[in-house]
Formats: structure tokens, sequence, C-alpha cells
């Protein structure tokens, strides 16, 4: 079969240049819609950051206005200032480690009167302690002598330096000062819960029992620098002793000193 070609080169070139023009056509359309979609997703990303600066802006704004509207807000923000709080809140906070010059005064140790501690309680807010004691040698003679004890127990202070340390926190605090003030520690002195207990080893005669107080304030405060705590008497200071003289009990003790050497 024969073909023959009626179409000239020149038209064919021409077809080929137009479907190239098209293809170009297309692709730049494209382009530009892509173009078009990303300039509309950073327009609206810029948008909404405007927003949120603006947003935050009014904000900072406000709260600033509601800062300067405090009443005396310069003082406030101070160092000065902020130095006296620290002071205050230092001179309001409770030394409560002073409980345990207490508790070492009043066990009388290395007496006949000694006693034990099983646990104690503070309360701050009722300003109380109550120590739970049990005697080592005596018995209820033993726990008479520590109520009376704590009745009569005394703090020795001074006021307090806010310049240094307090004085039981130092290397080698003062016991004695020129312008020490004192006060009795404890009122509202109460015994309860009173349990007698005799063992079989050594057939020494306990009592348990509680005491509670309503401690002094200087005991606890910062405004204060603790010299030393002293009880009235670590020997018999039962009523039926403290009723008769002194006299009487030396001449018992000598009569039975000298019967024992006999």
């Amino acid at each position: 079969m024969i073909q023959i070609n009626l179409v000239p080169d020149v038209k064919l070139e021409l077809i080929k240049a137009q479907r190239h023009r098209n293809s170009v056509i297309s692709v730049a359309i494209i382009a530009m819609a892509a173009s078009a979609v990303v300039v509309v997703l950073l327009g609206g990303y810029i948008g909404v950051q405007l927003l949120r600066e603006n947003m935050a802006t009014a904000k900072i704004k406000k709260l600033d206005q509601e800062f300067h509207d405090i009443k005396d807000v310069e003082k406030t923000v101070t160092i000065q200032n902020q130095l006296e709080s620290i002071q205050s809140t230092h001179s309001g906070k409770i030394m409560s480690s002073r409980i345990f010059a207490l508790l070492e005064e009043a066990a009388a140790k290395d007496t006949d009167n000694s006693v034990s501690y099983s646990s104690f309680t503070i309360d701050t807010s009722a300003k109380t302690i109550s120590l739970v004691v049990q005697t080592d040698k005596r018995g209820f003679d033993a726990a008479e002598v520590f109520r009376k004890n704590i009745e009569g127990m005394k703090m020795y202070y001074v006021e307090a330096n806010q310049d240094t340390p307090p004085n039981e926190f130092k290397q080698e605090p003062v016991t004695k000062a020129k312008d020490e003030q004192s006060t009795l520690v404890a009122s509202d002195v109460t015994l309860s819960d009173l349990a007698y207990a005799q063992t079989d080893k050594d057939q020494r005669k306990r009592v348990s029992f509680r005491l509670t107080f309503t401690y002094a304030d200087q005991l606890f405060s910062a405004n204060n620098d603790f010299l030393r705590i002293r009880g009235i008497d670590r020997g018999n200071v039962t009523d039926s002793y403290k009723r008769l003289p002194q006299s009487l009990f030396e001449s018992a003790d000598t009569s039975q000193n000298g019967g024992q050497g006999q």
C-alpha cells in the first residue's frame, strides 16, 4: 500500500509548537495556583501571629495597669521592704528546739527523782506542751517532784539582736547576761493518766503519767535570745517535805548514817 503525506513539514512543526505551548501554559497555571495557595496559607499564619501578639500585648497592658493600681506598690517591690519582710518572718518563727533544754532540766538525771520521756507534743495554736513521762527510781513522789519542778521552772533570756545568729546556735552561747530577764515557763500545769508499775527484775516502783501545761510566749519566741532554763529544785519538793524544816530531815539523815555505820 502506498501512503502519501499531504501535510507539509512546516505544518507538522507548527502542531508540535502548539502542543509544547499548551504544556507550558498548563504547568504555569498549576504553579500559579500552588503559589496562590501558599500565599493564602502564609497570609493566614501571619494574621494569626498578629492576632496573638495583639492579644498578648493587651493582656500585658491590663496586668501592668492592675499592678500599678495596687496601693503603695513602689514600697512593696523595693529591696529594703523585702528585707523588712524577711525580718518580720524571722521574728515570727517558732524556736521549738528549746524544748530539749526544758526536757533536760526537768529530767533531773543522776538523782532519785530522775524521769524518762516516752513522747512529747507541742501545740503551737493552743500554746500547750504535753509530756508522757515515766519515773526511773521512785514512784509517785518523783512524779510530784517533776510536776512542781515544771511549775517553778524559769527561763532566762535577753532581747534578740537581729544582726547576729540566735544565742543557742552560737559555738559558745552566753549563759548569763547583765540585762537578762526571766519568766515562769509553765502555767495551768495538770498531771493525769497516772499508772503504777513494778518490774520483777529490780523491784523498782515506776509511775508513768502525762503532764500538760501552757507555755510562756517567750519560750519559743525568736524575739529573745535564750540563755538558760532552771527548775526550782532537783530534790524533794513534795508538799509534806516543804512544810517541814530542813533540819528535821538532816537530823534524820544523820541518825540513819550513824546507824549504818554501827
